[in-house]
């Protein structure tokens, strides 16, 4: 085998270990592990974007089922208790426009 052939061969596979070594710590990627929870760390800029979205999105998720939820609450429980809450309640043409 030619000399320079040999040592282009080795230098290639030299290159070809530290470029793929340096990838992994430059790229910061990450793998699932079993029974996560959760995302992967995001290793660009758009998978960070779309997990900053989705806790926003569950943030204002969980502020309107609370709201939806207190409400529920009010009407079954507090409307019980007054007759003439619960007289308005169902003839509320008011209610019915707004």
């Amino acid at each position: 085998m030619n000399k320079g052939l040999l040592k282009f061969s080795i230098n290639f596979v030299l290159l070809l270990f530290f470029a793929f070594s340096a990838s992994s710590i430059l790229f910061k990627n990450d793998a699932p592990y079993p029974w996560q929870i959760g995302f992967q760390d995001p290793a660009s800029p758009g998978f960070e974007g779309i997990t900053v979205l989705h806790d926003n999105i569950c943030f204002f998720l969980v502020l309107i089922l609370l709201g939806v939820f207190w409400i529920l609450f009010v009407v079954i429980f507090l409307f019980k208790k007054n007759l003439i809450s619960a007289k308005y309640l169902n003839h509320a043409t008011f209610a019915e426009v707004v």
